[in-house]
């Protein structure tokens, strides 16, 4: 029993780290008293047939009489074991090759689980404490003035900023070649956090690349040695592996698609060598080896699943949803832990029921595939309630009497957040206020009162905090989500379009980054693109003044006394405030 010791170790390094909150893993129903009979052949075959004629519905958008579309697999686990498998659509376009329960799927974030596993393993042998500054084994990042430990990496509270706004500042994007020693470089060369460590909750994903950095600087070998040697062989994951180069074969893998502008399918591959925060793949036959050591612990021991489920915690005392790689939550009375992932052209997820020992798994290798959305749907079909409105997320309609004090035409209006770009657009109609989401794919969403100025959006748990204008301050929105920082946005008007292009144009750089940005004016639109290099991204949409917007990224020029354009701010909601100077 080779992994004793570590499980002895494990539990309190997890339970003593620095802002970690242990909280009690869901119980697990206790296995029947009397062994049941074994199924005949017949009966699990009568059994899928079953299954099929309601979960095949569900994927029927990836099945099209006479046509080939990519699509996904899916796995129904039951503490481990499988009870449904199957493919839709297909793996390749090119060679007819048909996405199965054995295809290699691309997981992108889906792969933290396995990073925070490493860290747990690593810290169990004593090589490791969570509570170890980083920079104790990434000298190289600065020093910011505070603690920055492996907690805060593990449950996204390091205040980092995200890598991949600094990459597209680099004129890079996700079919390029990105390795770890360029994200490495540019973490490295940051002047400026996010907020303090600990002070708030923001998905980022550098935080995992450099626990995989640290795994294998503290191993003394790559992070897919460690992980194949530590994990997937014990666990018998053999169709798993990191892809640390992306020019290796993988057999009969899934390609990754999306539509183009045409509306034609296109293949869309993401050509990443760093590990940690993606770039793990697996079929959902082997996802189902990984269940099982949820309830069999072979790995690790029930130390590291323990650890696993160590939710994260501010330093206002503020306890977090977000565990070691894991989301934990209660969903329709019921304990639900689970990750998704989202990259190129693939969208996957992994949801687990503990006590009720339901795990489903969905890998999809197309950008039209919703991997959460179609994994609760196959969750319902073993879980009914699921299928039904969650009374906690679900408050009644409020009638006027019950608005407190709102007038919803006037707070109808267009808000913007002067930082990221991003837009909420609130529209009052037959006494329902909604929400809309400029520029973006996302659905509207009812806003109900919940209380003196503040707005929750109906189905999720977030809230809107709603400032009337006072004096010269124009009404305001404000976000507030748990954990997060608030975000502000302010009532403007929007531009649909601007003048003088032209003195936007020019080059810009910063010592944070390796090379300088090129903003151009083509076809009527600013594009950004590295220097002498062809444009990248999306065209800037205006905002506001000087204030422009490319998917999640805002982009604000500012000025100087004269009224010349000086400085370009760019930030998302994971990458705050770098600046660029015009050079």
């Amino acid at each position: 029993m080779p992994d004793l010791p570590r499980v002895v170790a494990l539990a309190p390094l997890v339970l003593l780290a620095c802002g970690a909150t242990p909280v009690p893993p869901a119980p697990v129903a206790p296995p029947p008293q009397m062994p049941a009979a074994a199924p005949t052949a017949a009966a699990v075959v009568d059994a899928q047939a079953e299954l099929a004629t309601r979960i095949d519905p569900i994927f029927s958008a990836f099945v099209k009489q006479g046509a080939m579309s990519p699509g996904c697999a899916v796995g129904v686990y039951r503490a481990g074991e499988v009870v449904f498998s199957r493919g839709y659509g297909y793996a390749d376009l090119e060679h007819d090759a048909p996405l199965t329960d054995t295809t290699p799927v691309y997981t992108a974030s889906l792969s933290k689980q396995f990073t925070a596993a490493a860290v747990l393993l690593l810290a169990a042998d004593g090589k490791v404490s969570l509570d170890d500054d980083v920079r104790k084994y990434v000298p190289e990042l600065p020093d910011f003035g505070k603690k920055i430990t492996l907690e805060h990496l593990l449950h996204h509270t390091s205040g980092l900023r995200d890598y991949h706004l600094l990459l597209l500042l680099e004129g890079l994007n996700e079919e390029d070649v990105i390795t770890s020693r360029e994200i490495l470089w540019l973490l490295g060369h940051q002047r400026a956090l996010n907020f303090p460590p600990g002070a708030h909750f923001s998905y980022n994903s550098s935080g995992y690349v450099l626990l995989a950095e640290i795994v294998a600087r503290v191993s003394g070998e790559s992070f897919q040695a460690f992980l194949t040697r530590r994990v997937l062989q014990p666990l018998g994951m053999t169709a798993s592996l990191v892809r640390e180069d992306h020019a290796r074969p993988i057999p009969h893998r899934a390609i990754g698609y999306t539509l183009g502008p045409d509306g034609q399918v296109r293949s869309l591959m993401g050509n990443l060598e760093y590990d940690g925060s993606s770039n793990f793949v697996t079929t959902t036959r082997d996802l189902a080896k990984w269940d099982a050591n949820f309830y069999d612990p072979k790995v690790g021991g029930q130390a590291l699943i323990d650890g696993m489920r160590v939710r994260g915690k501010l330093a206002d005392g503020t306890v977090l949803d977000y565990a070691m790689g894991l989301e934990e939550s209660e969903t329709h009375g019921l304990h639900l832990e689970e990750h998704d992932g989202s990259f190129a052209g693939y969208r996957t997820t992994l949801q687990r029921y503990p006590t009720e020992r339901l795990t489903v798994s969905v890998l999809c290798n197309t950008t039209e595939a919703d991997a959460d959305a179609l994994g609760e749907k196959v969750s319902a079909v073993f879980l009914p309630q699921l299928g039904a409105p969650d009374p906690a997320d679900a408050p009644q309609a409020a009638s006027p009497a019950q608005w407190f004090g709102f007038d919803f035409p006037t707070v109808a209006g267009t808000y913007v957040d002067l930082s990221t770009a991003e837009l909420r657009a609130l529209d009052a109609t037959d006494g329902v206020l909604r929400m809309r989401y400029p520029y973006s794919t996302r659905p509207s969403r009812e806003l109900v009162p919940a209380g003196p100025g503040d707005l929750l959006v109906k189905g999720r748990h977030t809230h809107y905090a709603y400032e009337p204008a006072k004096g010269k301050r124009a009404a305001r929105l404000v976000r507030l989500s748990k954990g997060g920082a608030p975000q502000v946005f302010v009532r403007a008007e929007p531009v649909d379009r601007v003048e003088k292009l032209a003195e936007y144009a020019g080059r810009f750089g910063s010592d944070e980054l390796a090379h300088d940005l090129q903003i151009a004016v083509e076809g009527g639109h600013l594009v950004a693109g590295p220097v002498g290099g062809a444009p990248r991204g999306a065209p800037f949409t205006p905002v506001a003044r000087d204030l422009f917007a490319t998917d999640d990224v805002g982009w604000r020029f500012e000025r100087d006394a004269r009224g010349r354009i000086v400085r370009l701010v760019a930030s998302t909601d994971r990458a705050r405030e770098v600046v660029l100077v015009r050079r």
